[in-house]
Protein backbone atom coordinates (compact mmCIF):
# COMPACT_ATOMS: atom_id res chain seq x y z
CA UNK A 1 0.00 0.00 0.00
CA UNK A 2 0.97 3.60 -0.42
CA UNK A 3 2.65 5.46 1.92
CA UNK A 4 1.69 9.44 3.18
CA UNK A 5 4.77 11.39 4.29
CA UNK A 6 3.34 14.75 5.22
CA UNK A 7 5.85 17.63 5.93
CA UNK A 8 4.82 19.20 9.04
CA UNK A 9 5.81 21.87 11.34
CA UNK A 10 6.34 21.38 14.73
CA UNK A 11 3.64 23.06 16.35
CA UNK A 12 0.74 22.23 19.15
CA UNK A 13 -1.80 22.22 16.16
CA UNK A 14 0.15 19.62 14.11
CA UNK A 15 0.21 17.36 17.20
CA UNK A 16 -2.90 17.42 17.94
CA UNK A 17 -3.86 16.85 14.33
CA UNK A 18 -1.65 13.42 14.21
CA UNK A 19 -2.81 12.59 18.68
CA UNK A 20 -6.58 12.46 17.13
CA UNK A 21 -6.10 10.57 13.95
CA UNK A 22 -8.14 7.00 13.78
CA UNK A 23 -5.78 3.56 14.23
CA UNK A 24 -6.61 3.34 10.26
CA UNK A 25 -5.00 6.77 8.84
CA UNK A 26 -1.86 6.18 11.75
CA UNK A 27 -0.89 3.10 10.16
CA UNK A 28 -0.32 5.22 6.39
CA UNK A 29 1.10 8.00 7.54
CA UNK A 30 4.68 8.69 8.20
CA UNK A 31 5.22 12.50 9.29
CA UNK A 32 8.02 14.72 8.46
CA UNK A 33 8.28 16.80 11.40
CA UNK A 34 10.07 20.06 10.97
CA UNK A 35 11.48 21.32 14.11
CA UNK A 36 10.83 25.00 13.89
CA UNK A 37 12.84 27.53 15.73
CA UNK A 38 11.65 27.75 18.81
CA UNK A 39 9.64 24.64 19.35
CA UNK A 40 6.96 24.37 21.50
CA UNK A 41 7.69 21.47 24.38
CA UNK A 42 4.14 20.18 24.22
CA UNK A 43 4.79 18.69 20.56
CA UNK A 44 6.97 16.30 21.66
CA UNK A 45 4.78 15.31 24.59
CA UNK A 46 1.91 14.92 22.56
CA UNK A 47 2.80 13.44 19.96
CA UNK A 48 5.02 10.83 21.97
CA UNK A 49 2.56 8.65 23.31
CA UNK A 50 0.31 9.04 19.88
CA UNK A 51 2.34 7.67 17.74
CA UNK A 52 4.61 4.81 19.86
CA UNK A 53 5.51 2.25 18.07
CA UNK A 54 4.92 4.25 14.50
CA UNK A 55 7.58 5.88 12.31
CA UNK A 56 8.47 9.63 12.33
CA UNK A 57 11.17 11.24 10.96
CA UNK A 58 12.70 14.82 12.50
CA UNK A 59 14.36 17.17 10.58
CA UNK A 60 16.07 19.97 12.41
CA UNK A 61 17.76 21.80 9.55
CA UNK A 62 15.51 25.12 9.89
CA UNK A 63 16.00 25.24 13.45
CA UNK A 64 19.73 24.75 12.95
CA UNK A 65 20.21 27.16 10.28
CA UNK A 66 18.16 29.75 12.27
CA UNK A 67 20.15 28.85 15.72
CA UNK A 68 22.93 28.09 14.77
CA UNK A 69 22.96 25.02 16.80
CA UNK A 70 21.14 21.64 16.69
CA UNK A 71 20.29 21.81 20.23
CA UNK A 72 16.18 22.10 19.52
CA UNK A 73 16.31 18.83 17.34
CA UNK A 74 18.59 16.51 19.12
CA UNK A 75 16.47 17.35 22.29
CA UNK A 76 13.05 16.67 20.56
CA UNK A 77 14.36 13.78 18.83
CA UNK A 78 15.51 11.96 22.19
CA UNK A 79 12.11 12.98 23.64
CA UNK A 80 10.16 11.33 20.96
CA UNK A 81 12.95 8.24 20.88
CA UNK A 82 12.06 7.64 24.67
CA UNK A 83 8.42 7.66 24.45
CA UNK A 84 8.88 4.67 21.92
CA UNK A 85 8.25 6.36 18.68
CA UNK A 86 10.70 4.96 16.05
CA UNK A 87 12.03 8.86 14.86
CA UNK A 88 14.88 8.59 12.51
CA UNK A 89 16.65 11.72 11.00
CA UNK A 90 15.48 13.79 7.66
CA UNK A 91 18.42 15.43 5.69
CA UNK A 92 19.00 17.16 2.97
CA UNK A 93 22.21 17.35 0.62
CA UNK A 94 22.35 21.39 1.45
CA UNK A 95 22.57 20.56 5.12
CA UNK A 96 25.47 21.99 6.76
CA UNK A 97 27.97 20.58 9.22
CA UNK A 98 26.52 21.00 12.36
CA UNK A 99 23.02 19.21 11.58
CA UNK A 100 25.04 16.83 9.08
CA UNK A 101 27.27 16.27 12.74
CA UNK A 102 23.87 16.11 14.81
CA UNK A 103 22.19 13.24 11.92
CA UNK A 104 24.66 10.82 12.44
CA UNK A 105 24.67 11.06 16.18
CA UNK A 106 20.80 10.13 15.33
CA UNK A 107 21.26 7.78 13.32
CA UNK A 108 20.03 4.09 14.34
CA UNK A 109 19.22 5.42 17.72
CA UNK A 110 15.57 4.57 17.52
CA UNK A 111 15.02 3.21 13.84
CA UNK A 112 16.94 2.36 10.68
CA UNK A 113 15.51 4.41 8.97
CA UNK A 114 16.69 7.72 6.86
CA UNK A 115 14.94 9.99 4.82
CA UNK A 116 16.81 12.29 2.46
CA UNK A 117 15.02 15.06 0.70
CA UNK A 118 16.39 16.05 -2.42
CA UNK A 119 15.30 18.77 -5.68
CA UNK A 120 14.84 17.60 -8.92
CA UNK A 121 18.06 19.06 -10.24
CA UNK A 122 19.69 17.04 -6.74
CA UNK A 123 18.66 13.79 -8.03
CA UNK A 124 21.87 13.21 -10.44
CA UNK A 125 24.16 13.99 -7.26
CA UNK A 126 22.20 12.53 -4.56
CA UNK A 127 23.86 8.76 -4.72
CA UNK A 128 27.64 9.99 -4.48
CA UNK A 129 26.95 12.61 -2.13
CA UNK A 130 25.06 9.74 0.54
CA UNK A 131 28.34 7.29 -0.42
CA UNK A 132 30.72 10.21 0.71
CA UNK A 133 28.71 10.29 4.14
CA UNK A 134 29.20 6.64 4.21
CA UNK A 135 25.17 5.84 3.95
CA UNK A 136 24.01 3.20 1.69
CA UNK A 137 21.25 3.96 -0.55
CA UNK A 138 19.45 0.61 0.03
CA UNK A 139 18.47 2.19 3.64
CA UNK A 140 17.37 5.76 2.81
CA UNK A 141 14.24 6.67 2.24
CA UNK A 142 14.11 9.27 -0.31
CA UNK A 143 11.57 12.04 -0.69
CA UNK A 144 11.69 14.25 -4.00
CA UNK A 145 10.50 18.06 -3.11
CA UNK A 146 9.27 20.67 -5.45
CA UNK A 147 8.34 23.14 -3.27
CA UNK A 148 5.29 25.55 -4.44
CA UNK A 149 3.72 24.19 -7.68
CA UNK A 150 0.36 26.92 -7.57
CA UNK A 151 1.49 28.44 -10.92
CA UNK A 152 2.63 25.35 -12.97
CA UNK A 153 0.57 24.28 -15.91
CA UNK A 154 -0.20 20.55 -15.52
CA UNK A 155 -0.27 19.42 -19.44
CA UNK A 156 4.10 20.73 -19.41
CA UNK A 157 4.64 19.87 -15.51
CA UNK A 158 3.21 16.76 -15.25
CA UNK A 159 5.22 14.91 -17.85
CA UNK A 160 8.25 16.69 -17.09
CA UNK A 161 8.27 15.72 -13.93
CA UNK A 162 8.04 12.34 -14.94
CA UNK A 163 10.67 12.27 -17.05
CA UNK A 164 13.04 13.81 -14.93
CA UNK A 165 12.69 11.03 -12.46
CA UNK A 166 12.96 8.24 -14.62
CA UNK A 167 15.82 9.74 -16.38
CA UNK A 168 17.87 10.06 -12.97
CA UNK A 169 16.20 6.78 -10.84
CA UNK A 170 15.92 4.46 -13.86
CA UNK A 171 13.28 1.51 -13.60
CA UNK A 172 14.58 -0.07 -10.37
CA UNK A 173 15.94 2.60 -7.55
CA UNK A 174 18.49 2.15 -5.49
CA UNK A 175 16.27 3.89 -2.71
CA UNK A 176 14.62 1.69 0.17
CA UNK A 177 11.33 4.14 -1.03
CA UNK A 178 10.69 6.73 -3.01
CA UNK A 179 7.92 9.98 -2.16
CA UNK A 180 6.87 13.08 -4.41
CA UNK A 181 6.08 15.80 -2.62
CA UNK A 182 5.10 19.36 -3.48
CA UNK A 183 2.47 22.09 -2.47
CA UNK A 184 0.03 24.65 -4.06
CA UNK A 185 -1.11 25.35 -0.61
CA UNK A 186 -2.11 29.59 -0.39
CA UNK A 187 0.91 31.46 2.00
CA UNK A 188 -2.00 33.60 3.21
CA UNK A 189 -5.49 34.90 2.52
CA UNK A 190 -4.69 37.76 1.55
CA UNK A 191 -5.10 37.38 -2.27
CA UNK A 192 -8.42 36.11 -1.33
CA UNK A 193 -12.23 37.24 -1.48
CA UNK A 194 -14.25 37.29 1.62
CA UNK A 195 -16.17 34.44 1.80
CA UNK A 196 -15.56 30.93 0.23
CA UNK A 197 -13.26 29.56 -2.03
CA UNK A 198 -12.29 26.68 -3.78
CA UNK A 199 -8.11 26.30 -3.82
CA UNK A 200 -7.47 23.55 -6.32
CA UNK A 201 -4.96 20.91 -4.83
CA UNK A 202 -2.75 20.81 -7.93
CA UNK A 203 -0.21 18.56 -5.90
CA UNK A 204 -2.52 15.73 -5.74
CA UNK A 205 -3.73 15.92 -9.22
CA UNK A 206 0.06 15.48 -9.91
CA UNK A 207 0.80 12.65 -8.52
CA UNK A 208 -1.93 11.35 -10.24
CA UNK A 209 -0.68 11.20 -13.35
CA UNK A 210 2.67 10.82 -11.81
CA UNK A 211 2.68 7.65 -9.55
CA UNK A 212 1.09 5.55 -12.70
CA UNK A 213 3.15 6.74 -15.29
CA UNK A 214 6.27 5.25 -13.62
CA UNK A 215 7.81 1.55 -13.43
CA UNK A 216 8.35 1.80 -9.50
CA UNK A 217 6.28 2.53 -6.30
CA UNK A 218 6.10 6.41 -5.95
CA UNK A 219 4.41 7.24 -2.40
CA UNK A 220 2.63 10.65 -1.83
CA UNK A 221 3.44 13.61 0.09
CA UNK A 222 2.70 17.26 0.50
CA UNK A 223 3.26 19.99 3.24
CA UNK A 224 -0.94 19.43 4.53
CA UNK A 225 -2.52 22.71 4.49
CA UNK A 226 0.51 24.65 5.12
CA UNK A 227 2.50 26.66 2.18
CA UNK A 228 6.12 25.12 1.78
CA UNK A 229 7.83 28.00 3.46
CA UNK A 230 6.23 27.00 6.45
CA UNK A 231 7.38 30.41 7.70
CA UNK A 232 5.54 32.14 10.38
CA UNK A 233 3.78 35.31 10.40
CA UNK A 234 5.63 38.22 12.46
CA UNK A 235 2.65 38.94 15.64
CA UNK A 236 1.75 41.94 14.69
CA UNK A 237 0.65 40.13 10.89
CA UNK A 238 -1.22 38.01 13.24
CA UNK A 239 -2.96 40.44 15.37
CA UNK A 240 -5.00 41.53 11.63
CA UNK A 241 -5.11 38.68 10.24
CA UNK A 242 -8.98 37.22 9.32
CA UNK A 243 -10.58 34.63 10.96
CA UNK A 244 -10.49 31.75 8.36
CA UNK A 245 -10.16 28.05 7.91
CA UNK A 246 -9.48 25.39 5.15
CA UNK A 247 -11.15 22.20 4.96
CA UNK A 248 -10.19 19.29 2.33
CA UNK A 249 -11.76 17.81 -0.15
CA UNK A 250 -11.13 15.12 -3.06
CA UNK A 251 -9.49 17.56 -5.27
CA UNK A 252 -9.31 21.06 -3.29
CA UNK A 253 -9.41 23.06 -0.32
CA UNK A 254 -12.60 25.04 0.84
CA UNK A 255 -11.30 27.84 2.31
CA UNK A 256 -13.71 30.30 4.46
CA UNK A 257 -12.21 33.53 4.83
CA UNK A 258 -13.64 35.78 7.70
CA UNK A 259 -13.05 39.06 9.03
CA UNK A 260 -10.44 40.09 11.65
CA UNK A 261 -11.01 40.31 15.41
CA UNK A 262 -10.30 44.64 15.36
CA UNK A 263 -11.23 47.31 14.12
CA UNK A 264 -14.05 48.58 11.79
CA UNK A 265 -15.32 45.77 10.53
CA UNK A 266 -13.90 43.38 13.79
CA UNK A 267 -15.69 40.71 14.70
CA UNK A 268 -15.27 38.13 17.93
CA UNK A 269 -13.19 35.04 16.98
CA UNK A 270 -15.40 32.68 18.52
CA UNK A 271 -18.39 33.93 16.78
CA UNK A 272 -16.63 33.55 13.43
CA UNK A 273 -15.27 30.33 14.20
CA UNK A 274 -18.75 29.09 14.51
CA UNK A 275 -20.14 30.23 11.52
CA UNK A 276 -17.50 28.43 10.07
CA UNK A 277 -18.13 25.02 11.48
CA UNK A 278 -21.48 25.67 10.76
CA UNK A 279 -21.09 26.68 7.01
CA UNK A 280 -18.96 23.43 6.41
CA UNK A 281 -21.33 21.23 8.73
CA UNK A 282 -24.24 21.81 5.79
CA UNK A 283 -21.56 21.31 2.99
CA UNK A 284 -22.50 18.28 0.28
CA UNK A 285 -19.07 17.23 0.80
CA UNK A 286 -18.29 17.29 4.58
CA UNK A 287 -18.02 14.25 6.86
CA UNK A 288 -18.10 12.17 4.63
CA UNK A 289 -15.18 9.88 6.16
CA UNK A 290 -15.51 7.15 8.97
CA UNK A 291 -13.83 7.86 11.91
CA UNK A 292 -12.50 11.65 11.44
CA UNK A 293 -11.76 13.47 14.42
CA UNK A 294 -11.97 16.45 13.00
CA UNK A 295 -15.33 16.64 11.40
CA UNK A 296 -16.99 14.97 14.74
CA UNK A 297 -14.84 18.45 16.35
CA UNK A 298 -16.44 20.76 13.59
CA UNK A 299 -19.91 19.60 14.44
CA UNK A 300 -19.25 19.67 17.76
CA UNK A 301 -18.65 23.09 17.45
CA UNK A 302 -21.30 24.27 15.24
CA UNK A 303 -24.06 22.79 17.59
CA UNK A 304 -22.63 24.77 20.77
CA UNK A 305 -21.63 21.44 22.42
CA UNK A 306 -18.11 23.24 22.87
CA UNK A 307 -16.34 25.89 22.06
CA UNK A 308 -15.62 27.59 19.39
CA UNK A 309 -11.72 27.00 20.07
CA UNK A 310 -8.53 29.31 17.96
CA UNK A 311 -6.18 29.44 15.81
CA UNK A 312 -4.38 26.44 16.96
CA UNK A 313 -7.33 24.54 17.28
CA UNK A 314 -8.57 25.27 13.91
CA UNK A 315 -4.74 24.14 12.76
CA UNK A 316 -5.28 21.03 14.28
CA UNK A 317 -8.78 20.41 12.70
CA UNK A 318 -7.53 21.12 9.69
CA UNK A 319 -4.51 18.93 9.38
CA UNK A 320 -6.43 15.89 11.41
CA UNK A 321 -9.33 16.17 8.25
CA UNK A 322 -6.39 16.70 5.63
CA UNK A 323 -4.37 13.35 6.69
CA UNK A 324 -7.51 11.42 7.19
CA UNK A 325 -9.30 12.27 3.83
CA UNK A 326 -5.58 11.73 1.90
CA UNK A 327 -4.83 8.41 3.90
CA UNK A 328 -8.38 7.40 2.85
CA UNK A 329 -8.36 8.32 -0.81
CA UNK A 330 -4.50 6.83 -1.62
CA UNK A 331 -4.96 3.23 -2.99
Amino acid sequence: MYVYRPVMRSKAGEAAALKHLASSSKARTFPICVVMESPPASFASTVGPAWAGLPLALDGRLTTTLTGSATNFSDMFKALGKAGVEVSPSVSVRADTTYLKAVNTALGKYSDSLTLKAKLNDLGVIAAWCSNQGWNTKDIDLVITLGDIAGYESEMFHPFVANAIQTNLGKTPEWRTVTLVASSAPKNYSGLPSGRTNVPRREWTLWQAVAPALPFELNFGDTGQVHPSMEEPPGFAMAKATVSVRYTVDECWIILKGRPTSGRNGKPMADQYRQHAQTLSRDPQFDALPNCWADDRIKEIASGKTRSGNRTTWVSIGMNRHISLVTDRLP
